[in-house]
Formats: C-alpha cells, structure tokens, sequence
C-alpha cells in the first residue's frame, strides 16, 4: 500500500452526479462516460497501481472502481471523490482470480462483509499507510512492519485480513519479483552503471506509471542504489 492524495479538483463529471444528489451508479444519465473518466484520473493518481495490493491496473486481471467506505453503508459517499480509489480486480474476472489464488482487495470475501465503519482499517489515502508494512522475500508475505505499536500492530495485521492480501496469488508473485530482482543484483554486483540501471528500471516512474509492488521493491532494492 503507498498513499493516495486526490487532487482537490473534482472531476467534472463527479462533481456533477455529486451535487444532483446520486447515491448509486443507476443515478447519473452519462454513468458511462463517468466511469470512464474516473477509471482515467485514477490511474493517473495511483501511477497505475491498485490502491492495496499494488499489482498494476492492466494486468490481465484488470480492475474496478472501488469505495473505500462501502456505499451499501454509505450511499451519501458513493460519489465522494476521496472515496474512490482504483483496485483489482475487474468484476468479470472474479472467478478466474480464484482460481490463480485468491480473490483479494476491493472484492475480498472480509472487504464485502465489511461493517460500515471499523478505526482499525488502514486506508491507501492515510498519509502515512506505507510505514504500516513490510514485505518478505520469504515467502511474500506482507506483515506489519517492525517496532510498530501494539495498536499499530493491530490495525496492520487487520487490514491484511480483511484485503486478504496474503492469498497464494499475492504471496507467489511477491516471493517471485523479489527473487529475480536479488538474483539480478547479485549478478551485476560487480558493474556499477548495469546496477544503476536496474535499479532505475525497478524504481522509477515509466510514462507515469510504477512497477508492481513499488513499495515491495522500494524496502528491498532502494539500499543498493
């Protein structure tokens, strides 16, 4: 998870459901072209990313617009911008996600049971979400990070629950990238420009978009740039 800041410009057309009193997607007349331009500024926002699991966006997975606070909770939220964020997957491809291993994020069995409102949940737009965390070359797993609070400690290990993001899916393609990638540095340990390239490659925005689990690659390759 790495934090979401949406811009305080509205866009356009949400502004315009907003302030005609929708409170679900049957609501707006132009409900296609909304969802069209939200998927766009939020791609744009998350760098390509899904707001949780941070696998990207144009995988073949694909994704849906989500509702941090769940509108069936919170229909007055449903078109509140800092509400909406981008997370896998595409309602579509449900069933072929489980069968990779697991349905996690926005369509997780604990996120569409979720209460209307829980304080220990971490939301990507917590400005500080990322220090909840850590990622181990392991086995992938994300677990809360070292020296947090016993509440701290708390809300990490909840919010992985509920997103499940340690199904095997997340878990196998986590463990995957962080082999290759100290495979590659331990083979260009001796070349200091090929090193610095791949670093930059792993760590640096492309045509405004990340690589999956930026914030994974960040804890384990940033000490050797």
């Amino acid at each position: 998870m790495r934090p979401i800041q949406h811009p305080p410009d509205i866009p356009s057309l949400l502004q315009g459901a907003a302030s005609h009193g929708a409170t679900n997607w049957d609501g707006p007349r132009n409900r296609t072209q909304l969802r069209a331009q939200l998927r766009n500024e939020l791609d744009t926002l998350q760098k390509g990313l899904c707001a949780y699991c941070q696998i990207r966006l144009d995988s073949s997975i694909g994704c849906h617009i989500e509702h941090i606070w769940p509108r069936h909770k919170h229909p007055a939220m449903t078109f509140q911008w800092s509400n909406l964020v981008l997370s896998c997957a595409d309602s579509q491809e449900i069933g072929p996600t489980r069968q990779m291993g697991g349905v996690s994020c926005g369509h997780s069995g604990g996120k569409s049971k979720w209460p209307a409102y829980d304080p220990r949940f971490i939301s990507p737009t917590e400005p500080d979400c990322e220090r909840y965390f850590e990622y181990r070359a392991s086995d992938g797993s994300v677990q809360p990070a070292k020296n947090l609070s016993v509440t701290d400690v708390g809300r990490a290990s909840y919010t992985v629950a509920l997103l499940n993001l340690n199904c095997p899916r997340l878990c196998r393609q986590r463990k995957n990238m962080l082999e290759e990638g100290y495979r590659i540095i331990s083979e260009l340990r001796g070349n200091t420009t090929a090193l610095r390239y791949f670093l930059d490659c792993e760590l640096a925005e492309v045509g405004g978009r990340l690589r999956a689990f930026f914030t994974a690659r960040q804890q384990h390759f940033l000490s050797f740039a």
